[in-house]
């Protein structure tokens, strides 16, 4: 029996896609005999894991949730590496891409789902990309084996970290939950009349920050509406609740203020995924602007709402996506207008895509992620 431990400590019980990985990836393991189980998390969140905690052990260990928070980067330097080796462990995981301690004892597996703090894609002081920095080197050098969630984060991390060619390392896509179950008429005709949405709209999901590019889907939505005066509204799904991102929506709010299009776009904050899979499911088609993703989960989420799905021509969405998309260039407001209105008016494009969507979901299941793993951590365990 290989004794694992998991560091859940960014699980909390606000959704998220980070937070949905590590609670399925713990779920699957408690209940697999070849492992015995240890849980390291905040003791506020201990109630989360009461469905596994009679086949596992839970730790209970310091978090500030804010991100890339310096205590956080002290601790676990100074203080988490004691707890981690007191369990005696075969395997440490850590699966969301740094925070590893550099005295730990044990074997490392790192989860890398992007290196985006070392681009300038978003708003981050000096002292939180110094904080990912020294924690992403130390946890690269401490890991025994990496695994990447997409081929294009491994090819990018190698890019900028070219010494860990020689470094084991495994491509394991993350599961989803696929969402068309939770749908419900009813559920949807309330949301309708809370945001006062119209009978068509295109929807994004995700959060407001500078590398999502919706300054550029608001051009490209204006310029949409301008020359084909249509009724559908853009519906963005984003908390838009930090400091950055609030600016996103005061610049968004502005350029329709600008062209008289100010009722045109509807904000809906933070949603459940409930309330995700009954706004996914009724809109006409799911945009996905970003320049910069380690993955694309939404992409995937509202294939399973049978929603077309429209974005970037990113080499990481065509791995996701493959020929399920419709593509665009996301720097050209024009490429993105041309694409929303092929994919609005093409019924047999929208048909292909929606099939097509169908098809990859498979590729992505939970149980595919979760066999990968126990493929790596009996791998690690041997060596």
């Amino acid at each position: 029996m290989i004794k694992l431990g998991i560091d859940a400590r960014i699980v909390q019980n606000k959704s998220s896609g980070l937070v949905s990985y590590t609670q399925n990836l713990i779920s699957q393991i408690a209940n697999n005999p070849l492992f015995e189980l240890y849980i390291f998390a905040r003791q506020e969140y201990k109630s989360l894991f009461d469905a596994v905690l009679t086949k596992a052990h839970f730790v209970p260990v310091y978090f500030n949730p804010s991100f890339l928070n310096s205590t956080n980067f002290l601790h676990e330097q100074l203080f988490l590496h004691k707890t981690i080796n007191d369990c005696k462990l075969d395997i440490f995981h850590c699966p969301f891409g740094y925070g590893v301690p550099f005295p730990i004892q044990t074997k490392t597996i790192l989860t890398i789902h992007d290196i985006i703090p070392l681009y300038p894609y978003d708003y981050l002081t000096f002292m939180q990309k110094l904080i990912y920095k020294m924690s992403l080197h130390i946890s690269l050098n401490k890991s025994s084996h990496i695994v990447t969630i997409s081929e294009f984060t491994k090819k990018d991390l190698l890019k900028m970290f070219p010494s860990l060619a020689s470094k084991p390392m495994s491509v394991i896509h993350n599961g989803f939950d696929n969402l068309t179950r939770l749908s419900t008429p009813s559920l949807f005709e309330n949301l309708k009349k809370q945001y006062n949405l119209p009978e068509d709209y295109i929807v994004y999901l995700g959060s407001g920050t500078k590398r999502k590019n919706l300054i550029n889907l608001t051009r490209a939505f204006i310029l949409w509406k301008k020359q084909k005066k249509e009724n559908h509204k853009l519906v963005l799904i984003s908390k838009f609740n930090r400091p950055e991102t609030a600016k996103t929506l005061e610049e968004i709010k502005s350029l329709l203020l600008e062209n008289g299009l100010m009722q045109e776009i509807v904000h809906v904050p933070y949603v459940n995924n409930d309330e995700k899979a009954a706004l996914l499911s009724k809109a006409r088609l799911f945009i996905y602007p970003s320049i910069y993703e380690g993955f694309g989960l939404p992409l995937l989420e509202a294939a399973s709402c049978n929603v077309p799905v429209c974005c970037s021509d990113l080499p990481v969405f065509r791995e996701v996506c493959g020929e399920a998309a419709t593509y665009f260039n996301p720097f050209e407001p024009s490429s993105i207008s041309h694409a929303i209105d092929v994919c609005l008016h093409d019924e047999p494009l929208r048909s292909i895509m929606i099939q097509k969507g169908k098809e990859r979901l498979s590729l992505f299941s939970w149980e595919r992620m979760i066999s990968q793993y126990v493929n790596v951590y009996n791998f690690v365990a041997k060596i």
